[in-house]
């Protein structure tokens, strides 16, 4: 009897989740059939894996209650650097899966340990680390860049972009519920004091965080140069717009924890993201204003998923109060 109740909840659960995109969706097939029809469906899941593989690097520092916003920066040098070498070696795209994603690395690792020398709040460090890796950017190859050619846009077609997302899902998933760092991050984001007395190093689970954000980070510049094959030098924390897109996608997925596992939220996330932005743009909204309508559609939904209870309390006391008034009004 409980395995069908947890089946029927799991069942239910899963419906709700897909229900959020889904109805983002209809509302748009609706409004705009000439525009938007099924054949959209595929681009959208498309177009959510880059933030989405991001996002899930992100996810580990904000559960341990990091902010990390140098890994646009990092996923910057990763491009360059990892990029430029494959070039110079020929050696492929696999030369740029190779060094893109261990240039990430290192420079979580330089990251993490500038954090765990100075011991210092991860929001400052971090800011600091992202000037610097963005001013490098500058400087390296002349601050042309990276430029691919076609041959090496292997990641732009189908199916070759679904394994990637498929690979990806299936490492983080693995870190997160069968690896000793996924439970430590809860334990360290949960109660850092109560996780140092169990015997965690917090400091080193924030730094561990750290360099697996900024790993993912090469992961996402292996992603999109193989998509676009361009990665130009930024300043002035240009950067920045990825690192709150993914942490919007992450907020989604901690709001949708309690129906479905972290890791999937955070692709459904995405979706919703990218489906956002198709409306904003099919409403005519002006481009300006995407960011402040994406981030209070953020906090509502976040709201509505934390305060469930309130919310409820809300309506009843709105219903009690409509009720009344038609009693006096009779």
């Amino acid at each position: 009897m409980n395995m069908q109740s947890s089946k029927s909840k799991l069942v239910r659960n899963g419906i709700i989740v897909l229900l959020i995109p889904s109805v983002i969706f209809l509302v748009l097939l609706l409004a705009y059939p000439q525009n938007i029809s099924l054949a959209n469906i595929p681009l959208i899941l498309s177009q959510a894996i880059a933030p989405a593989i991001l996002a899930w690097g992100v996810s580990f520092c904000l559960i341990s209650g990091n902010w990390d916003f140098s890994i646009g920066a990092a996923q910057l040098m990763a491009a360059i650097i990892g990029g430029r070498i494959a070039l110079q070696l020929d050696i492929g795209f696999a030369g740029v899966a190779v060094f893109a994603i261990l240039a990430g690395f290192c420079c979580g690792l330089i990251t993490a340990l500038v954090f765990y020398v100075l011991r210092i709040p991860t929001i400052i460090v971090t800011v600091g680390m992202m000037l610097i890796y963005e001013s490098l950017s500058g400087v390296f190859f002349d601050g042309f860049g990276v430029s691919m050619p076609p041959g090496y846009l292997v990641v732009s077609k189908f199916p070759n972009n679904f394994i990637v997302l498929a690979i990806v899902f299936a490492v983080s998933y693995y870190l997160h519920n069968f690896r000793k760092i996924g439970y430590h991050v809860r334990a360290v984001g949960n109660n850092a004091v109560v996780a140092s007395l169990s015997g965690i190093d917090v400091y080193k689970i924030k730094a561990t965080a750290l360099v697996l954000a900024s790993t993912y980070a090469g992961i996402y510049a292996m992603y999109s140069l193989g998509l676009s094959g361009t990665q130009k030098a930024a300043s002035n924390m240009q950067t920045s717009s990825l690192v709150f897109d993914s942490m919007m996608c992450v907020f989604l997925g901690m709001a949708l924890q309690r129906l479905c596992n972290l890791v999937i939220g955070i692709y459904i996330g995405s979706v919703t993201m990218q489906l956002i932005r198709l409306t904003l743009l099919v409403f005519g909204f002006p481009s300006q204003y995407n960011q402040i309508i994406i981030a209070v559609f953020v906090l509502v939904f976040m709201a509505i998923s934390y305060n469930g209870e309130g919310v409820r309390r809300l309506f009843e006391w709105f219903s009690a109060l409509k009720q009344n008034e038609k009693v006096t009004a009779e």
